[in-house]
């Protein structure tokens, strides 16, 4: 893929939650991903979506920091963010986006839903 051009990384081959804290968080890995221009998104998959992406996101939190939007919702503070597939339908979708928003506060703008 071009540098510029969104990644999406599957993380829930094994270990999902292991994943996020350790090899997100590596230095080589934090490294790289600053390195690019591209966007990188981690799908959790497997699991609850709520509970998954809320991880993915604390990690990343975690991990990277936050800022706020003009809209007082937080940013991952790096080119990157979370994309859930497993599960999404249209009601799923609207739930996710709903616990992202109002219960983590984070922006809309840092998940991406696909399916497939």
């Amino acid at each position: 893929a071009p540098p510029d051009a969104m990644v999406a990384m599957v993380i829930d081959s094994y270990d999902a939650e292991g994943f996020a804290k350790n090899v997100i968080g590596h230095e080589e890995v934090k490294a790289a991903m600053k390195a690019r221009p591209g966007r990188v998104v981690w799908r959790p998959d497997s699991g609850i979506p709520n509970k998954m992406v809320q991880m993915v996101f604390e990690n990343l939190e975690n991990h990277f920091g936050t800022t706020l939007n003009r809209f007082g919702y937080k940013t991952i503070a790096q080119n990157t963010g979370v994309i859930q597939g497993d599960g999404m339908k249209k009601a799923s979708i609207n739930d996710i986006y709903n616990h992202v928003v109002n219960n983590l506060g984070i922006a809309a703008s840092e998940l991406a839903t696909g399916s497939g």
